[in-house]
């Protein structure tokens, strides 16, 4: 069952001067998991359990094993999910690949509750007060692999108790694998819950004189939300690799496997050993390596507004209307980890480190509605608007914008224009935090596909992102039923607020290395060390990258245009009522430049994977719904269309989808209610594959794999 299931309800009550409304919804999600699925590629990684070791001297024990190249495990076929594979035949190399994707979810389980209030009286004309609360809370549970891999590729002695090859050797595996249980039995399964909750309280009202109104509020908004992210400790995976592993062993003053200490085995001999013997990996030595990693991340925003707006003076087309305000915000974020996180420690997620930080910015405007023309020839309004910001962080800005708005004099026509500046200030998480995501990166370096943390660093000069902004449409009606709309936008930003693509800092740091000569395993010489990039970290010894610094910055330009398109045409019979719209986007371009020095193209059509600036973008989106009504009964069927767009190597496919909706409106209690069943994707389209440069076989951008959907959904109001 991944359906989605809804269930709502909404209850009010009024008075001549009081009116309360309460809602409420819940939401029910189940897990769906890449194995569901069967045109999602399988995401086998090459840090298997038992893992690949790379011997530093011939074997005493296992003398057809090569030194100086890493190789499978010998016991790496009989564990669940593992599969040896010859990565080089010519230097003998092979490597212990696992396939987590039965453990792995696609879309999270998943519950949401919201509920909702508003409390309103009317004390007189003069004050009106209006009370505002709500609260929103999700809880979702997501699987991931076992464990995760261990990158810091350690050295494991020959005197371990489990290795079978008697000399050192370094080796490439995860702690924690299937074994010989069911695929996906041994997941680890991260949680986390978002609540939301805001509050407002304001008052409206007539100032009494002129034609002046005024009004007042004050809104508070807070979110908390925890999550886990179970990892390995870096610290003691070493520490229980030699042997010092346990929470009550003192590595200063205890022996190796002493009865104190344990060891942690990364070997194939883990696999068919019993409790008690020193090669068994006990749930004791299990524990002391991972860490739950519990994170909270508090957000609040308090805003005071206070509005007046009316009458300025008459002109011959009419009133001249003014509206003048001033806002004040203030705004916190605080980030709490645990201490391996703090201290970069986790061996894959690597870590955050706690950051809290504050603003307050202070805002006036001015809006200014006036009539230039009214009669015969029509009507042409013009407003005229200025704003001005200054953060407490140190930039403001001062934003104008003018529109004109022309109508026709039997109303089938009506032109718009507007003009105007605006920005975006960078975000508290962009200025002080620091951020680790997790993609798959090919390596050109070492020809490999790694799945690694790239970390964002926090940038406190980031300035704010300027856009300019250009918008002209018509609306025309040449039916009564039928309405035509068309705008054309264009947009310029400048200093757009950025963040290095990882893949791009790996592609300049293998062909920099490569243009010195260098290969995987002479990354240690003087030339190599100096042709190596700050920004990409590497294991010394193989060349596998291990973490990718990407800094936050201002980019140069970015230029977009295109067109909004909407037809809409109703139509009543002795059947119901008919009636069929479509909204369509063109994206006409998307120019993008990073630097000064920088080439400027053209995103528009492409998935530009490597772009700092730009996502997935299909040049058309178009939706187009066809609606029935008749009394209580109502049908809604909605075609939904994305275009196809350039891959670089395959191109995506164009993806339709058909989604259909019934609903029966009834009464209840004098109160209107409905139940309403619907499917989404309901003929059950697979999303377009998208190539080799992606590791799950579709683009989560663009697509959604989740396939069809069915749903319920009831509302009651009383």
């Amino acid at each position: 069952d991944h359906s989605d299931k809804d269930i709502s309800a909404i209850f009010g009550a009024s008075s001549d001067t009081t009116r309360i409304v309460a809602s409420a919804s819940y939401m029910r999600r189940a897990e769906l998991r890449l194995s569901d699925r069967d045109f999602v590629n399988q995401l086998e990684t090459s840090f298997g359990n038992p893992g690949s070791f790379l011997l530093l001297a011939p074997s005493p024990t296992l003398p057809d094993t090569i030194p100086g190249v890493f190789q499978a495990d010998p016991a790496c076929d009989t564990a669940t999910g593992s599969r040896t594979v010859n990565t080089n035949p010519t230097t003998g190399e092979s490597l212990c690949f696992f396939d987590p994707s039965p453990t792995l979810s696609l879309a999270s389980k998943e519950k949401r509750f919201l509920a909702y209030l508003v409390a309103e009286h009317n004390v007189n004309e003069y004050l009106n007060v209006r009370l505002e609360a709500g609260t929103a809370r999700n809880d979702w549970e997501s699987g991931f692999s076992p464990s995760f891999p261990i990158l810091s590729f350690p050295v494991v002695s020959a005197d371990h108790p489990g290795n079978p090859y008697g000399v050192d050797v370094v080796s490439r595996f995860r702690s924690i694998g299937d074994g010989f249980g069911e695929r996906g039995e041994g997941r680890v399964v991260n949680v986390g819950n978002h609540i939301t909750n805001r509050f407002v309280i304001s008052a409206n009202g007539s100032l009494g004189f002129s034609n002046w109104d005024y009004d007042v509020a004050y809104t508070n908004s807070r979110n908390d939300y925890t999550k886990t992210d179970a990892d390995q400790v870096g610290l003691n995976v070493n520490l229980a690799l030699a042997g010092l592993g346990g929470a009550n062993c003192n590595p200063l003053t205890d022996a190796p496997g002493s009865a104190n200490c344990l060891y942690l085995n990364p070997f194939g001999t883990a696999l068919t050993a019993q409790p008690g013997d020193a090669t068994f990996n006990s749930q004791e030595v299990l524990d002391y390596i991972t860490e739950t990693n519990l994170s909270r991340t508090q957000t609040e925003l308090s805003t005071f507004d206070v509005v007046f707006t009316g009458d300025l003076f008459e002109m011959p087309a009419g009133t001249v209307g003014m509206a003048v305000g001033y806002q004040n915000r203030s705004e916190t974020r605080e980030r709490v980890g645990s201490k391996a996180s703090n201290d970069g420690d986790l061996v894959f997620l690597i870590g955050d480190k706690d950051v809290a930080a504050g603003r307050t910015i202070d805002a006036v405007f001015l809006e200014l509605g006036v009539p230039l023309m009214s009669g015969d020839a029509g009507y042409l309004d013009m407003q005229i608007a200025v704003r001005y910001e200054d953060y407490s962080s140190g930039f403001n800005s001062t934003d104008p914008k003018i529109g004109l708005l022309y109508g026709s004099p039997e109303g089938s026509f009506s032109a718009r224009f507007t003009y105007g500046t605006s920005f975006r200030a960078p975000t508290l998480f962009q200025q002080t935090a620091q951020s680790t995501v997790l993609n798959a990166t090919r390596d050109p370096l070492t020809g490999s596909l790694v799945f690694l943390g790239e970390t964002a660093t926090p940038n406190a000069n980031l300035l704010p992102e300027q856009a300019e902004t250009f918008n002209f449409g018509v609306t025309w009606a040449p039916l009564e039923d039928l309405t035509i709309s068309l705008d054309y936008y264009n947009v310029s930003y400048t200093d757009r607020l950025s963040t290095e693509v990882g893949q791009q800092i790996l592609n300049a740091d293998a062909a920099a290395l490569l243009a010195a000569g260098c290969t995987a395993t002479t990354l240690n010489t003087p030339v190599c060390a100096a042709a190596q990039s700050s920004q990409v970290f590497r294991d010394s010894l193989t060349g596998t990258p291990l973490q990718i610094f990407a800094n936050r910055f201002n980019a140069t330009s970015a230029k977009t245009s295109g067109v909004d398109l909407e037809i809409a045409y109703s139509m009543d019979t002795d059947f119901g009522a008919f009636n069929i719209k479509n909204n369509t986007t063109f994206l006409n371009t998307f120019k993008l430049r990073a630097s000064e020095d920088a080439e400027e193209f053209d995103g528009a059509g492409k998935r530009n994977i490597n772009s700092v600036l730009a996502r997935s973008l299909p040049k058309v989106r178009s939706n187009t719904a066809l609606g029935w009504n008749s009394g209580s009964h109502s049908v809604n069927a909605t075609v939904r269309y994305i275009s196809g767009y350039d891959d670089g190597e395959v191109p995506v496919d164009a993806w339709t989808v058909f989604d259909l909706q019934y609903s029966y409106a009834f009464s209840v209690f004098d109160g209107d209610s409905s139940i309403t069943v619907g499917a989404l994707n309901l003929t059950d389209e697979t999303p377009p594959f998208v190539g080799s440069r992606n590791d799950i076989g579709y683009d989560p951008i663009v697509h959604d794999p989740r396939g069809r959907m069915v749903y319920v959904n009831w509302k009651i109001a009383l």
